[in-house]
């Protein structure tokens, strides 16, 4: 296995280590899943960059980081990063500029994902951060309609 630095800012990075610890397995995505014990979508979507935020289930991420044969002492520093970065969001989430956030917690705990994925993408294009709407098949009319933020404009 090669050299791996446990470093990330944010869910972004994060995930991205957990790509770089992909790769350096000498098995596929396919094989961690059957390993880890998860579906092969859940084995695929934990590295992946382009999803927003931290995967939220910290099992998954032991299971997938194990399967892919790091050592006990890396699997826990994989965690702590994961209980660091976890923290700090909802530390964000509970300050005022965090509402949105929380809310869109709050849509994904009921069962109301598409909300969840309107109001996230409508907090980061606020905040000047570019979003391809269509990468998460919402296109900003749909966005605009049920988060009643006009990002055309």
């Amino acid at each position: 296995m090669q050299q791996l630095i446990f470093e990330a800012k944010d869910s972004t990075e994060f995930r991205a280590l957990l790509g770089r610890i992909l790769e350096s397995s000498t098995l596929s995505c396919g094989q961690i899943a059957i390993k880890a014990g998860m579906p092969r979508s859940t084995a695929y979507s934990l590295p992946g960059t382009k999803r927003l935020g931290l995967p939220s289930n910290p099992e998954q991420i032991r299971d997938f980081v194990r399967a892919c044969g790091l050592s006990v002492t890396q699997i826990e520093l994989v965690m702590h990063l994961w209980l660091k970065l976890q923290n700090e969001t909802e530390e964000e989430a509970a300050a005022g500029d965090g509402i949105l956030p929380g809310l869109v917690v709050g849509a994904v705990q009921s069962g109301k994902s598409r909300i969840a994925t309107d109001a996230m993408l409508a907090w980061h294009e606020l905040r000047g951060v570019r979003v391809d709407h269509h990468q998460f098949g919402v296109s900003p009319p749909r966005l605009r309609e049920t988060s009643g933020i006009d990002l055309l404009q």
